[in-house]
């Protein structure tokens, strides 16, 4: 008795997908853009923490008019910065240094939204998918 068994779905393929440089370029632009965005309002929001408690900073961010105490938002330059690229998340150099704590106070900025990652991840997943087929 012989028995056939036949597939619809192709593993390698897959595998191979995976393992490509399409995937992560694609993986980091679809859930990339939606990361930077988060980031981007938590920045603006104000609720990146610590905020700023060093008397000499508060009264030199006062001389140049800033009155609020909020981190990472006296130009909005950080947050006007991030964007997703197909290496990943993109932003100014001093941004690093924050996420570190290297020369600056550490401080994580980078936010993740489940809402606003549900539609890029489903897209990315029909991407997957896509791949897995014969």
């Amino acid at each position: 008795m012989k028995i056939t068994v036949k597939t619809t779905f192709d593993f390698g393929k897959l595998a191979r997908y995976v393992s490509s440089g399409e995937f992560s370029d694609q993986a980091n632009r679809l859930l990339g853009a939606s990361i930077a965005e988060s980031s981007k309002q938590k920045i603006k929001s104000g609720k990146v923490r610590p905020s700023i408690t060093n008397k000499e900073t508060i009264r030199r961010r006062k001389s140049m008019g800033v009155t609020h105490k909020k981190a990472l938002l006296r130009t909005e330059a950080l947050a006007d910065s991030l964007r997703a690229t197909k290496e990943g998340i993109w932003g100014a150099d001093y941004g690093l240094l924050h996420l570190e704590g290297k020369e600056r106070p550490y401080r994580d900025f980078i936010a993740f939204d489940e809402e606003k990652v549900k539609q890029p991840f489903k897209a990315l997943m029909k991407k997957v998918g896509q791949a897995l087929k014969k």
